[in-house]
């Protein structure tokens, strides 16, 4: 979600954040349950002669471990599971603990927490092993400490809290690893001691738990995914710029982030600088980041008032709220990068092929400079799209040696190269792929010659640039007869890297693995049955469900650049009240879930209204919407079943009454 200063004081200074709060109450939730899992450890006495993997001196998995700290959780079951919850992802039936999608403590791969994946929900592999690896006395110890300043390093030490398996922590095979836990726990060696402290002392984990032990002081973010999502954002990168351009010197500036290394004047490198920074240097230039937020929000005497602590945790709620349970991007992205080829589907109007153009700008946004506006990376993208960076009498030449050679020199500096093809009932396989065609000259004579199809074209190109990530955007895939079309396509996208013979082409056909590719399809279209089994078998599927929440954003503008939001419609939340009603009666009349309404269709009743703020919904207005997009849609739903048309007279009567009181 788009952050900036105007969007956070709307939040702030309105009722806004309780309806985001409603809309959002798994995230609610989770909050809630962090609070209760943080203080149950701080309210712990101080513990002294904490081990490294005090409870898993025995080999046991990871699961009989919780239970066995269940049982000797001091007898509060409640406590243990919102302990367990925030810092595991478990939660617990009424015998065994389970593993769940881990929200809170996700741990990236590698050591760079700013740029390296997250595990999302798609993910089979649970990120439970910061809960499985320590005692609860690891934890206790370590928040006891850490808001000491002597000996700051030494003391985290003594906490030997640990993030991952010995063996993954020493990037060595053991011999009986089985037993390396026992030997750690009773004798530690110093060479573990040293490499297990230089690996935590750099992740998310550490700096997690110092802000929420300290969140009377700072901004404490729900996770990772929050944290890093909201330092990228525009409101940030506002704060970052304000710093240095104040008359004084930017107090980050000097400030270490690593050993021997300070932040610098290059604010484009904060967020990530940040992110990574180990733990000793991180609560200064935390706090620093925090002050100034809250400044920015509340003023100069921001903490003046007996609200402190209220103000922080409201501004780290909502920042929460908005960078989190926006799931489908994040797990969309995990998808495709372990996929590489995806289908998005779902009901008409979920945005299918808008949410495969954002994960191109999410891919693209990486490479650029933290402080760019998106304006102007959408623009860039938008000239990273093939057919735009080749002249078409290139394109058309695609397959020569001399188009190879411009491939490779027009996209060298390109970060991400793109394409869209829409398929149809017409789309052949020369289309997709290449054969022989037909061509006209100029004087009427008929010739033929080969010539390569576009998806073809577009792995020529990706060949010559193997650094480059290549995204194909394939537009209502299912439409076109998908057996012709792709034909020896299935053994090359299973076989990545292996080439295949095509007709007509001397060559072989190599899909390279750089190329990436996201088919859209609505799953209530009559020729879904074309997707068979063997083509199921190499995608990956994403349903893209309705989301009306969005509706906010979608009935909404800006007067400018730096002005608020301004609704087209006076009660939004009653009109995105209306639209959940008629989809709810769609379920229940067709009983199918999958004939509901994407937020596209309800989002087009703008066109009937003008370009004013704050309008009323009028009848009228819902008419004309029902007339020429909502019912000849439901229409197809309906198609000949039995009362369908006393189904639509129904859903009409729903869509159109009791417009005052809704």
């Amino acid at each position: 979600m788009y952050i900036d200063e105007s969007v956070l004081r709307e939040y702030l200074e309105n009722e806004k954040l309780k309806v985001l709060c409603d809309q959002k109450q798994d995230i609610v939730k989770l909050w809630k349950q962090t609070i209760k899992g943080i203080s149950s450890l701080l309210e712990q006495e101080k513990v002294s002669g904490v081990k490294y993997y005090e409870y898993q001196g025995q080999d046991t998995n990871g699961l009989a471990v919780l239970n066995k700290m269940l049982e000797e959780f001091g007898g509060d079951k409640k406590l243990f599971k919102a302990y367990a919850f925030v810092f595991g992802g478990v939660k617990f039936n009424d015998k065994n603990a389970l593993p769940a999608d881990p929200k809170i403590m996700k741990i990236a791969h590698g050591r760079d927490d700013f740029l390296n994946d997250i595990f999302s929900s798609i993910s089979k592999k649970n990120t439970y092993n910061l809960l499985t690896n320590n005692h609860p006395k690891n934890l206790v110890s370590f928040l006891n400490i850490v808001n000491e300043n002597k000996n700051f390093i030494e003391k985290i030490k003594e906490s030997r809290l640990v993030i991952s398996h010995p063996w993954d922590i020493m990037e060595d095979s053991y011999k009986g690893k089985e037993n390396l836990r026992r030997q750690l726990s009773e004798q530690p060696t110093e060479e573990f001691e040293s490499i297990n402290f230089e690996k935590i002392a750099y992740r998310f984990p550490l700096k997690f738990l110092w802000m929420w032990a300290n969140r009377d002081r700072v901004i404490h973010p729900l996770s990772l995914m929050a944290f890093r999502e909201f330092l990228k954002s525009d409101f940030m990168t506002e704060i970052f710029n304000g710093l240095s351009q104040k008359g004084n010197e930017n107090p980050l500036s000097k400030m270490n982030y690593d050993t021997d290394k300070k932040m610098g004047d290059d604010v484009s490198k904060y967020a990530r600088r940040i992110t990574n920074a180990r733990i000793e240097f991180f609560p200064k230039l935390w706090e620093t980041v925090s002050v100034a937020i809250m400044k920015e929000l509340y003023g100069e005497k921001w903490g003046d008032d007996n609200k402190k602590e209220e103000k922080l945790g409201e501004v780290s709620k909502l920042i929460s709220l908005l960078t989190l349970g926006e799931t489908d991007m994040t797990n969309i992205d995990e998808l495709l990068k372990t996929h590489k080829q995806i289908i998005l589907y779902g009901v008409p109007g979920t945005g299918k092929t808008h949410s495969a153009k954002e994960l191109i700008k999410k891919w693209s946004k990486e490479k650029f400079a933290d402080g760019e506006s998106d304006k102007k990376i959408q623009d860039e993208i938008d000239q990273w799209q093939l057919s735009k960076l080749l002249s078409p009498q290139k394109i058309e030449n695609a397959g020569n040696t001399g188009h190879k050679e411009n491939c490779e020199n027009k996209l060298k500096n390109t970060e991400i190269v793109w394409e869209i093809m829409q398929f149809h009932p017409n789309t052949t396989y020369q289309d997709f792929i290449g054969g022989i065609v037909p061509k006209t000259d100029d004087k009427g004579t008929l010739s033929y010659e080969l010539r390569n199809g576009k998806f073809k074209q577009f792995c020529e190109c990706a060949s010559q640039n193997p650094q480059t990530r290549f995204v194909f955007i394939i537009d209502e895939i299912n439409r076109a007869n998908l057996s012709e079309v792709l034909g020896e396509l299935l053994y090359a996208l299973e076989y990545r890297g292996e080439g295949i013979t095509i007709p007509n082409f001397s060559e072989p056909f190599i899909i390279p693995n750089n190329v990436y590719i996201i088919g859209t399809m609505n799953n209530v279209d009559k020729s879904l049955s074309t997707f068979d089994l063997a083509l199921r078998r190499r995608f990956g599927f994403y349903e893209i469900k309705p989301d009306l929440e969005i509706l906010n954003e979608m009935l909404s503008f800006k007067e400018d650049e730096k002005g608020e939001l301004k609704s087209f419609i006076d009660n939004i939340e009653d009109y995105i009240a209306r639209c959940k009603n008629l989809n709810q009666k769609i379920e229940e009349k067709l009983g199918d879930k999958n004939s509901q309404i994407g937020q596209a269709y309800f989002g087009k009743i703008k066109h009937f209204l003008g370009k004013k703020e704050n309008q009323a919904v009028t009848p009228f207005h819902l008419q004309k919407l029902w007339d020429y997009h909502l019912e000849p849609l439901l229409r197809e739903y309906v198609g000949f079943v039995e009362e369908g048309e006393k189904i639509i007279e129904d859903l009409k009567k729903t869509w159109l009454d009791k417009v005052e009181e809704q």
